[in-house]
This record gives structure tokens, C-alpha cells and sequence, in this order.
């Protein structure tokens, strides 16, 4: 529901008023009409109702058209910006001048939404004037009538909302002229309320970006408690702000403040591991005093949902950024903005109820010698904890210091904490007192669901005040344990509670007779319970008789068959899509090229590793992907990891195909950005996350392959591309399994749709499949291949590619583009094969033998592992994919054509198949 504003007198509407609802013949100004004539007719049943005029352009809609059929309305016909029309109009129906018994309730409104350049400057005044100049013409028209007036206004007029400018101005606007219109005999009031949910307006907003809204604090009213709430605010003056989370002001704050260990020495007493980072207790007083007015800190507060999102390390001297908008408040650093922490700061209107003083309990087991001595970080200025006086089962208490300013910053001018960091990082070095004697491990904070200061701490500009600190421990969960943090006076009255104290469990160092300090770990990889759980799988196929099928030795070349452990095999394990690996053309460049450069370049390709080969290869790249450059790396799973770990941030959101590769999942996460996936190939689930998620991030990022190397299926790539340009997004494409394979001449996605390749930002591939190599490449505009180039670890601190690797793909991709026909020939056993898969009755999943990739898939992975035994029996190699590598109700053998497998390989094969997987299923039934 919808508290209603709880200050200012509220009139009843009684039976012998007059209700005039502007616009009262549609939406919620009929809603209003209904709700009243029902809420009155049951209070006072006998008396009836008050009389309802309802104004409008048009004839009255239900639940309007009901009431003024049963005659408990008037519907007046009229335009409430003409004010001539409007007069004549109401007229008949107002009581005796002088009977001050008419109460308006302006509800007329009109939308002028979009960008301000694009709405029509015509209907963006007429917003305006129903606004504004309509409660004015119906205050005209009803003179010294006037018993009380409500307008009904918007959140968007006084915190901004975008595309809706002249909406949000005309709210503004009436808000002001309504309290200016406000007398002591007619009070005036106007309630600004957030999106009604049954209103036309809210039903043309997609459930995604009202979702968005929800998120961001946007309060969604209800009918039924939004006019509850309507009807308490006549009698009442002014603006009221209607909701039930809102910001408590519209003040907004940025300042920007240079951490270092030298000017705020603290900071060396905070040091993990030898590195000093800000703590918690201190980022909590940043952001009480940036979101606080002046002189607000002295009145009880509460901090809401503060959250760490990464911690600030001050090895060398940083910036960090306070912001506050609002009641929402961020701390951030570094020259990229990077998110620390996010908290909501407002004054208290709702007292927690605080626990009575903990009392009894017994002597800590761990000495305050010993605990700041060996088990905690903490430095001399951050020792707050003056004694442990009591601990039992869910709590300890003790006494605790208080700060001073200038203690922890030499020259700062502030004369008092906000909050106290040395009383509240103190409380909470007794939770991890506690931490260390119960678990023997210790706790990091990491968050606070509330934090209540009633009143201000003792201490700063006066003399140290200790204060007594409650820790009640909550559960421990994995590593995360919780707690709740009171602080007393001496006394015993609350002056601070901290609810919802969350910190991370982690190992501690101790120090033995000689003064090394170590962390117990778990060293052995054997008991490691990842490796134990591999070997396990390992173990249980050997165990049913199945011979591992990984990391079997090959001898010579792979292509459409190969000899393994002195058999020859058909092969469909290799990524020699179009026969290159072992072409004597190739092998003789190569050759030449080693003896000319070597086994290696020697270095990175900035310091000395450039070589000619290089250039040629990216410019013949780039060419193919019809764009300015490419930049070539060393291996192409470190390409994906590099270029998006690099590009992306911490305030970036990356958007991929739920089947993407691993090493864009990498990449993902090294670059610390907000990750989703959409479903498989299917560009409006894409959108509708766009539409939703978009416009909560700086950069947003869309990954997609050219072929999926799991389905073998094709990208549907031309819907991705508007959709990257009307949301601002950057577009990726792996290409590993689609250059070289699909196209007219093997040049992947962009030849096979016929698009610019500009129109994609950034292209991505690989040289060990059709190129007969190894490594990666990226290929897009010039500015970002310099970028990357002098910038993107992956290729600043790796040596550059070999001679002989640059060469194979150098000339590979020569022989590709000359040699079209080899493509044509995968690209035909790969439909070939399918379609004798599939007259098999074989499940292929979605592959429609576009791709060189095509994969049967078994249901079961039990199955799958003997369906590939069975198949090397009969002198096929193809790999199984099983759990947990994909669900075990999609396990699979993946078939890698290639351009040397003859027709009657693949038809014998296609039959081999069958026959051995109707057998595997007779021997074992599920």
C-alpha cells in the first residue's frame, strides 16, 4: 500500500460538497470519481453522497459512464484550457456564490513524451496548459466556492524523468502555482505520485523496463492505496510527496578526494597482506558526509544496503570520487570510475528496537596481546578494542575507542566523524575476535544492511570517549557470517546499531618460534575436491570398462584420417576443415621462414618481436573482414580472454549467446562486468535484456560465434546489428568455427550475409582450424587495433607469433582465398553427411550441415562414452562431449568435417554410427 502523508490537517468530504474532478471521465480521474461516490455512499449511507461534476472532453468511459447514469454524477462537458467555455459549462451546476463547499480535484493531464527535439513543441504546451492553466481556469470558475483543492501531480516533476521534459516541467510547474493558489480558508495542496499501475501511461511500458524502474527506486502506486492516499491530502497544503521508498531530498553531490599512505597515514595501520586498503568503517563516514546536508549528521540517520563492490587499494596515491543523488550515495576511485561501494543515507523516520544490554558471559579465551599481535592486521591506529568484558554463545561485548579526525589525517579540516571508522571498524574487530577463537578464522566486512546512528558519537574535536561495543553473532553460511553491532554510552544508552553486518571468512596467518608468518592451505592437489570429483569420473568409466578417449597420440597429419598408435582411423577430431595442415606449399613457406627467422621472434612484437609476416597476415585478415586493420596473438583462447578482459570494465555489462566459449566466459570475468546471457540465436530475448538492463551500465558489450562448435548451427547475426546501434552497444563475433568453413570463399559470417564488416566492432577468429596454425586474431576499426596493440596485456607482455606459425596461416589464408573450391567441398560433405545422419533417424541437434561442425547427439552421457569406443573399434576416432561439459541430456559425439573426407567415408561412417548406437542402447538401457 501507499503510506499516506502524515502531516497537515485532512478535510472530510461530506455530503453537501461539491466534487469537481477535472479529467474525471477517464483513467484515474474516473477511478477517483467511483472510489469516492462508493466510499461516501458507505459511511454515510442515509445522507448519500456528495454531488460529483465530472469534467471532460469526451463522453464519460466506465466506471464514469455508470455513475452518471445512476445520477450520483454530472458530466459537464468542457475543455478545462478554455476558460470560457469551462465557466459556462460549470455554472449551472455550482452551488450560491458565497457557499464555500466546492472541493477540486484537478485530475486532467496529457502525455508529451519523447526527446525534447522530437516532441511536437504544440502538444508539449498543451501538456503544459492542461496542467497549469486548467487548475487555474477551474479555481476561476469556482471563485470564493473554493472549500479545498488537490491537484494531482508527478514524481517526474521533481526528480526529473527522461524523454518526458515537458511533461515533468508541467508537473513542476502546477505543483508551484498550486501552493501559491493555497489560503487559510482554501487549502490547496497538490499530490505528486510515481506511475499509477492501471493508468494508459504505465500499460505502454514494456514489464522489462518496468522492471528497470522498480530497480532504480521508481514507486509503482496501486489504485486502491493511491486514492486512499488522494483523499487524505485534501485539507492539506503545499506539495506531497507521495510513496514509499523515495529519496528524501534532490540533493546531489560530487567531490573528488586523493587517498595515500602520506597524507593519510591510517591507511598503513589498514594494511592485507602487506597492502593498505580503506576500510569499510571509513567508506561508511565518506558516505554519511557526502550525502548529508550540513548539520544533518548531528540528527539521527540511517545508512541502508552499503555494499562492498571491490575494495580500494592505496599502494600508490589514488583518487577516490563521492557521489550522492538523492538519498543514494557511491564511493568511487581510480581513473576509470571503478565502483567501491553504494549505500542509501537519509534521516531516521523509523527507530529500530534495540536489545537490552548483553550482560554476563564469560573471560575471551584469545588476549588482546595475542589477537592484535599475530591474528589481526590492524596497525596502532586502528587498535580500538580496549577490552573484551564478556562472551557467550550468539554475543560478545567489550569497550571500544573513539577517533579523532586529525589523528588518522594529519591536515584535514573536518572537526568530526560522521560516523566513527575507529569505533565501528573497532565492534567489528570483535566479531572477528570471535571469528578467529570459534572458527579459527578471521572475518573481512564486506557490507551492512542498516546502519542507525541516534545520536552523535563522542569524541572528535573533543577528547577520546570509549564507548561499549555488542557484537550478536548471526549464522555462518559457507564463509560469509553476519552479526549485529550496538554501541552504548557509558551510560548504557544506544547511540548506534549496525543490523545485518556481513564479513567473509578467510585464513588467517601466524607467525611460529622463528617469525615466519604463513597461511594454513590445502596444498596437495590429490584432496583438492575438484580434482578428486575429475578423478572420480575418470575412475567410474574405467570402472564400466570404457578406455579413456582423451589425449590419444596421434602420428603425422591430421585430415581425413589419421594414425593413431600405429591404426589408421577415419577422422573427425581435427580442425583441418579445408586440408591445409600438412600442404606442401605451406610447409615449404614455413621452412623458408624458419631458417630465415628462426624458431622464435624472441620478444613482444612492441619491444623487437616485429617481423614482416605479421603485417602481411593482419592486412590480409583485415581485408577479409572488410575492415581497417587486425592484430594477430599468439593463442586463441588467450585472444578472447585478452581483448574482452581488457576492453570491459567493472561498470560494464557484457551480453552473450548462452552457448558461448569459454574463453569469452573468461574474458568476462576477468574484466570484472556485469555478465547475462541470452537464449540460443534468439535476437528478442536479446532485446528485450537490452531494453531492461541497457541503461544501468557505462559500456555494454553483445558476443556471439559465427558457428557454435557445440550445435554446429549458424549465427543469426542481421538482427543483432540494429539492435547494437539503437541500444549504443559494441558487437563481437568469434568466428574460430565460421572462418574458413562458410562463405563463397571461407570468409566467415561477413561473406556468408553479405554485410559491411564495419558493421560489426570487433571480429574475432583463430589460425589453428582452417589456417593450418596457431593463435588468434582480432580485426575492426584502426582505433581499436591500436588500442589493443600497444595496450591489451595479452599482446604487450606476450611474444610475438612464430615464424613458422605466422607463415602456415599467412600462407593458408592465401591458398584459401585462391582455392575456393576446398571450402565448396567442406561446405558439401557437411550438408552430405547430415542428410545421411538424419535419414539415419540420427538426432543432430539443431545442425543443419551448414558448418563443418556436426554433432549426434546421444541423450546420454554413458552412452556417448561407448558410442565413441565402439566407433574406435570400428576404426572411427570422434570425441564424446558428456557431463558436465554439457547437460547429460545433451550428450553428444562432435563430427569435425573436413574438405578431404571422400563420400564414401562419410556414408560408412553415417551407417557405422547408427548401427553401433542401437547396439550401445541394447546393452545399456536406461
Amino acid at each position: 500500500g501507499l503510506a499516506p502523508c502524515p502531516t497537515g490537517e485532512t478535510r472530510a468530504i461530506g455530503p453537501d460538497d461539491t466534487v469537481i474532478i477535472t479529467g474525471g471521465t477517464r483513467g484515474i480521474g474516473a477511478a477517483l470519481a467511483s472510489h469516492l461516490a462508493t466510499h461516501l455512499a458507505s459511511e454515510s449511507p442515509q445522507e448519500g453522497g456528495p454531488r460529483l461534476i465530472l469534467v471532460g472532453r469526451s463522453a464519460p468511459a466506465e466506471p464514469a459512464a455508470a455513475l452518471v447514469a445512476s445520477g450520483r454524477a454530472v458530466f459537464v462537458a468542457a475543455d478545462v484550457t478554455d476558460r470560457a467555455a469551462l465557466h459556462a459549462a460549470l455554472s449551472p451546476h455550482l452551488p450560491d456564490p458565497g457557499d464555500a463547499s466546492v472541493i477540486v480535484v484537478h485530475a486532467a493531464g496529457v502525455l508529451a513524451d519523447g526527446p525534447l527535439g522530437a516532441v511536437d513543441a504544440a502538444q508539449g504546451r498543451r501538456a503544459l496548459d492542461v496542467k497549469v492553466q486548467g487548475w487555474l481556469n477551474v479555481l476561476s470558475a469556482v471563485g470564493d466556492r473554493l472549500a479545498a483543492g488537490v491537484a494531482l501531480g508527478s514524481l517526474a516533476g521533481r526528480f526529473g524523468n527522461r524523454h518526458q521534459a515537458w511533461y515533468a516541467a508541467a508537473n513542476a510547474l502546477l505543483s508551484a502555482v498550486v501552493e501559491a493558489s493555497s489560503t487559510a480558508a482554501a487549502p490547496c495542496a497538490s499530490a505528486e505520485f510515481g506511475p499509477w499501475v492501471d493508468s494508459e501511461m504505465v500499460k505502454s511500458i514494456p514489464a522489462g523496463v518496468q522492471g528497470t524502474m522498480r530497480a532504480e527506486g521508481v514507486d509503482f502506486v496501486g489504485t486502491q492505496a493511491g486514492l486512499d492516499a488522494l483523499l487524505h491530502t485534501v485539507g492539506q497544503t503545499g506539495p506531497r510527496v507521495m510513496g514509499r521508498d523515495l529519496p528524501w531530498t534532490t540533493r546531489t553531490v560530487r567531490w573528488t578526494e586523493t587517498l595515500s599512505t602520506k597524507t593519510h597515514p591510517f591507511l598503513l595501520d589498514h594494511a592485507i597482506a602487506g597492502v593498505p586498503v580503506l576500510p569499510l568503517a571509513s567508506a561508511t563516514d565518506l558516505l554519511a558526509s557526502a550525502a548529508l546536508p550540513e548539520g544533518a549528521d548531528r540528527q539521527p540517520f540511517e545508512i541502508l544496503d552499503l555494499r562492498l563492490f571491490q575494495g580500494v587499494t592505496v599502494t600508490e596515491p589514488v583518487t577516490i570520487e563521492l557521489r550522492a543523488r538523492g538519498d543514494r550515495a557511491e564511493l568511487r576511485f581510480g581513473d576509470r570510475k571503478t565502483l567501491a561501494y553504494k549505500a542509501r543515507v537519509r534521516p531516521l523516520s523509523d527507530p529500530p528496537e534495540i536489545p537490552a544490554a548483553a550482560t554476563g558471559g564469560q573471560r575471551p579465551t584469545l588476549s588482546l596481546d595475542e589477537f592484535y599481535g599475530g591474528v589481526t592486521f590492524h596497525g596502532p591506529l586502528l587498535q580500538g578494542i580496549v577490552s573484551i568484558d564478556g562472551v557467550g554463545t550468539d554475543f560478545v561485548y567489550g569497550t571500544v575507542r573513539t577517533g579523532q579526525p586529525d589523528a588518522w589525517i594529519p591536515d584535514t579540516r573536518r572537526g568530526h566523524w560522521t560516523v566513527d571508522p575507529l569505533a565501528l571498524d573497532s565492534a567489528m574487530q570483535l566479531s572477528a575476535h570471535i571469528a578467529w577463537t570459534r572458527y579459527h578464522r578471521a572475518g573481512t566486512p564486506i557490507g551492512i544492511d542498516r546502519y542507525v546512528q541516534l545520536a552523535p558519537l563522542p569524541g572528535g574535536d573533543t577528547t577520546d570517549a570509549p564507548l561499549r561495543a555488542e557484537v550478536w553473532t548471526g549464522e555462518v553460511e559457507g564463509d560469509r557470517f553476519t552479526g549485529t553491532i550496538i554501541l552504548r554510552d557509558e551510560t548504557g544508552r544506544p547511540l548506534a546499531m549496525a543490523e545485518g553486518v556481513a564479513a567473509e571468512l578467510r585464513e588467517v596467518q601466524t607467525e611460529d618460534a622463528q617469525g615466519y608468518k604463513a597461511t594454513p592451505r590445502q596444498v596437495d592437489f590429490a584432496h583438492w575436491p575438484e580434482a578428486e570429483a575429475m578423478e572420480q569420473r575418470l575412475q567410474a568409466a574405467e570402472f564400466i570398462g570404457i578406455a579413456n578417449p582423451f589425449f590419444r597420440v596421434h602420428q603425422g597429419t591430421a585430415k581425413n584420417t589419421s594414425v593413431i598408435e600405429g591404426r589408421e582411423y577415419v577422422n573427425y577430431s581435427s580442425y583441418n576443415y579445408i586440408g591445409l595442415s600438412g600442404d606442401p606449399r605451406v610447409l615449404a613457406d614455413v621452412r623458408d621462414a624458419v631458417d630465415r627467422y628462426g624458431t622464435s621472434v624472441s620478444a613482444s612484437r612492441v619491444a623487437s618481436g616485429e617481423r614482416p609476416f605479421h603485417h602481411k597476415l593482419e592486412a590480409l585478415l583485415a581485408k577479409c573482414q572488410d575492415t581497417d586493420d587486425a592484430l594477430v596473438f599468439t593463442a586463441g583462447h588467450a585472444t578472447n580472454v585478452t581483448t574482452v578482459g581488457h576492453l570491459m570494465g567493472p561498470d560494464d555489462l557484457v551480453l552473450h549467446d548462452e552457448l558461448i566459449h569459454d574463453s569469452a566466459l573468461q574474458g568476462i570475468k576477468l574484466s570484472g562486468s556485469t555478465r547475462r546471457s541470452f537464449k540460443h540465436n534468439d535476437p528478442v530475448d536479446l532485446e528485450r535484456q537490452l531494453r531492461t538492463l541497457r541503461a544501468n551500465f557505462d559500456r555494454c558489450l553483445i558476443i556471439v560465434e559465427g558457428v557454435y562448435s557445440m550445435d554446429g548451427d549458424v549465427c543469426d547475426l542481421p538482427p543483432l546489428i540494429p539492435l547494437k546501434k539503437r541500444y549504443g552497444c559494441l558487437l563481437m563475433v568469434d568466428e574460430a568455427h565460421s572462418f574458413g568453413i562458410i562463405g563463397e570463399t571461407g570468409c566467415g559470417l561477413r561473406e556468408y550475409y553479405g554485410i559491411p564488416g564495419r558493421d560489426v566492432d570487433i571480429w574475432m577468429g583463430t589460425l589453428s582450424k582452417s589456417l593450418a596454425s596457431c593463435g588468434g586474431w582480432i580485426a575492426g576499426s584502426q582505433a581499436l587495433i591500436n588500442y589493443l596493440k600497444y595496450t591489451a596485456p595479452g599482446f604487450v607482455y606476450s611474444a610475438g607469433i612464430t615464424a613458422a606459425n605466422g607463415v602456415a596461416a599467412l600462407r593458408s589464408l592465401e591458398l584459401m582465398l585462391q582455392e575456393p573450391h576446398r571450402v565448396k567441398t567442406l561446405q558439401d560433405n557437411a550438408a552430405f553427411f547430415h542428410a545421411e545422419l538424419i535419414r539415419r533417424g540420427l538426432n543432430t541437434g539443431p545442425a543443419d550441415g551448414e558448418s563443418g561442425v556436426i554433432p549426434v547427439v546421444t541423450g546420454n552421457s554413458v552412452h556417448a562414452l561407448w558410442l565413441s569406443q565402439r566407433l574406435v573399434e570400428r576404426g572411427i576416432n570422434v570425441q564424446p562431449i558428456v557431463y558436465p561439459a554439457v547437460a547429460d541430456d545433451a550428450a553428444r559425439l562432435r563430427f569435425f568435417l573436413s574438405s578431404t573426407h571422400t563420400r564414401q567415408q562419410l556414408e560408412w561412417t553415417a551407417r557405422i554410427v547408427q548401427e553401433c548406437l542401437d547396439q550401445v542402447r541394447v546393452d545399456f538401457p536406461l
